[in-house]
C-alpha cells in the first residue's frame, strides 16, 4: 500500500505493526521514497531499481525493516534502515542492493505484541552531506545517522510511503506470514509513540 503527500525539509513516520506468532523473516517492509518525473515513470519513478546506484536527482529511499542477518538474527529479526541513495557503496557482487544501518546491539524484534515505530529524514541541502535519518522502537531512540547526501537537486523530496510485508521463500520457510499495522502518521515534527 503505497501513499503520496506533499514533503517538507523533515520528514516523521509513525506505525504500529504486530507480527504474528509464526511470522518469520520479512524481506522488505515500510519504505520512505523519493522521486521524480525526470525519467519518466511519473510518481512511480521512485520504485524499483534494485541493485541499481540512483543517480542523485531521480530518486532515494530508506525502509525501516527488520533484519535477519543471514539467520543470525531469531525472526523476524531486529530493525534495521535499509537505503538506496547516490552515494551508497557496492555489494560484493559490484551490484547496489542497499546498505544497511543495523543497531547491532538491538533487542530482537517480539511477535504477537504491538509494536510503536517512529522513523526520521532529513533532507540535505542539495549536494551536501547534512541530511539524516534515526529511528525509535516504542518511543526509545535505536539509531540516528548524520552526514547523508540523500540527493543532488532540491526538486527531488522524499513523497511516498510503502507499507508492505515482502517476503520471499529465499528468506522464509513458511507458506504465509501475517504482520497487522496500524495508526500510520506522517508528521513534520516528532509524534511519539501509542500509549498503552
Amino acid at each position: 500500500m503505497t501513499r503520496w503527500f506533499d514533503s517538507s525539509d523533515t520528514l516523521f513516520i509513525r506505525f504500529l505493526t504486530r507480527f504474528a506468532a509464526d511470522c518469520d523473516y520479512v524481506h522488505h517492509f515500510v519504505t520512505l521514497r523519493a522521486n521524480t518525473s525526470m525519467k519518466g515513470g511519473g510518481r512511480w519513478s521512485g520504485f524499483g531499481g534494485a541493485g541499481l546506484k540512483p543517480e542523485g536527482n531521480e530518486r532515494f529511499s530508506t525502509a525501516v525493516e527488520p533484519w535477519g542477518d543471514w539467520g543470525r538474527n531469531p525472526p523476524p529479526g531486529r530493525w534495521n534502515f535499509y537505503s538506496y541513495w547516490h552515494e551508497m557503496t557496492a555489494s560484493r557482487d559490484g551490484k547496489y542492493w542497499g546498505n544497511s544501518f543495523p543497531v547491532p546491539e538491538a533487542p530482537a524484534i517480539p511477535r504477537d505484541r504491538w509494536i510503536t515505530v517512529e522513523f526520521m529524514l532529513k533532507h540535505n541541502t542539495p549536494g551536501e552531506r547534512d541530511g539524516e535519518q534515526a529511528f525509535w522502537i516504542d518511543g526509545r531512540l535505536q539509531g540516528h545517522w548524520t552526514g547523508i547526501n540523500w540527493r543532488k537537486t532540491p526538486g527531488l523530496k522524499a513523497n511516498a510511503l510503502t507499507l508492505e510485508s515482502y517476503v520471499t521463500d529465499r528468506w522464509t520457510k513458511n507458506p504465509t506470514n501475517v504482520v497487522f499495522f496500524d495508526n500510520v502518521v506522517v508528521a513534520r515534527r516528532y509524534v511519539g509513540p501509542v500509549a498503552k
